[in-house]
């Protein structure tokens, strides 16, 4: 029994020697100071000494509390130092400030012991290491170096139209820490989308676009007010204020004929429907081929309005005089079906 105990005790021992001596799991970071939300490469470097029986290996991904991380890439594989190595590479945005202590990260690996052919797993934790973290003057939570600008489809519209506004920023720093834009905007609706993050990662450098568009529609004109972005820039040391500037949105009147038009036409309309009523009990013929005739030849939605007045009564008759009051008077483009018309009030086309 004792010799049983002691092998497996030389067994973890020798194991334990193995994983001490041919495996590295080293932490580097590209900066030791910068600015809350200021991005810093982290790389993990995960060496095995050469001749070193491995038989499987996973490097957990990055964790370390009140950083957001995003993965860059793996490298191949490369020698130095009679270590093969790869390097395993993030970019971090710490999101509080302060002296910060970045655990310990860690990797598993498991090897065959040739003595007794046992598969031998093992966690590898690398070194830790320090960041110091600046806090952003006055509260602010957006660094780097940005523009921005704007861009509308149309400087004018009818009435309960629409015109789009679209907020363009560019720039390197912690671009999707920006937060969406309102507008408030007296006497006008304002639909807002979700703003759209594009990112980059090129040559050491992050930054990317932020675009947020909005739909404003509005029954009279409006000034599309100035947009304002604070952040500071940590290259100049101070913050940055970027504004658009206002824009002025026309709204169109609809023409109006002169409120007393449209009685003047009602009063002819009806003298005309007195004439065309008489005519009627004189003669069937009369009654229904003047109708037949004079809506034909028509020449405008006026002219037709004013024939159709005696027949304001009928429900048929009223939708098609509902029709010709909006092409009229609101610029409406409705069609008149002139053929339906005859039909319905002569009986023959």
């Amino acid at each position: 029994m004792n010799k049983i105990i002691g092998s497996i005790a030389m067994v973890f021992l020798s194991a334990s020697l193995l994983f001490a001596n041919n495996f590295i799991l080293h932490l580097k970071l590209s900066k030791h100071k910068v600015y809350m939300t200021q991005p810093v490469v982290a790389t993990l470097s995960f060496g095995i000494k050469k001749g070193t029986p491995l038989l499987s290996q996973n490097v957990s991904k990055f964790k370390q509390i009140n950083f957001w991380v995003k993965e860059l890439n793996v490298s191949k594989p490369y020698n130095k130092n009679g270590y093969m190595y790869q390097d395993y590479r993030y970019l971090i945005f710490p999101q509080q400030s302060g002296f910060i202590a970045l655990s310990k990260q860690m990797a598993d690996v498991a090897v065959r012991q040739a003595k007794t052919n046992f598969t031998i797993w093992k966690k590898i934790y690398s070194n830790q290491t320090t960041l110091n973290v600046l806090p952003l003057p006055q509260h602010l939570n957006i660094q780097g170096n940005y523009t921005i600008s704007q861009k509308i489809d149309k400087s004018s519209m009818l009435p309960n139209g629409a015109v789009n506004l679209t907020l363009s920023i560019k720039g390197v720093g912690d671009i999707g820490n920006i937060k969406p834009f309102s507008l408030k905007i007296p006497g006008a609706v304002v639909y807002t989308s979700a703003p759209f993050i594009k990112t980059y990662y090129k040559k050491g450098i992050y930054g990317g676009v932020f675009v947020q568009t909005f739909s404003i529609t509005a029954d009279k004109s409006f000034t599309i007010p100035s947009v304002h972005f604070s952040f500071f820039n940590p290259k100049s040391n101070e913050i940055q204020t970027l504004s658009t500037k206002k824009i002025s949105i026309h709204v169109k009147s609809i023409f109006k004929e002169p409120w007393y038009l449209k009685y003047i036409f009602a009063i002819g309309g009806f003298l005309l429907c007195l004439l065309f009523c008489k005519m009627r009990f004189m003669s069937k013929e009369v009654k229904i081929k003047p109708i037949k005739i004079k809506i034909k030849q028509a020449k405008g939605d006026k002219e037709l309005y004013r024939l159709l007045l005696c027949y304001a009564n009928d429900d048929f008759v009223q939708e098609t005089l509902k029709k010709l009051e909006a092409n009229i008077y609101k610029d409406a483009k409705n069609k008149i079906d002139k053929k339906a018309l005859i039909v319905y009030l002569s009986g023959e086309l």
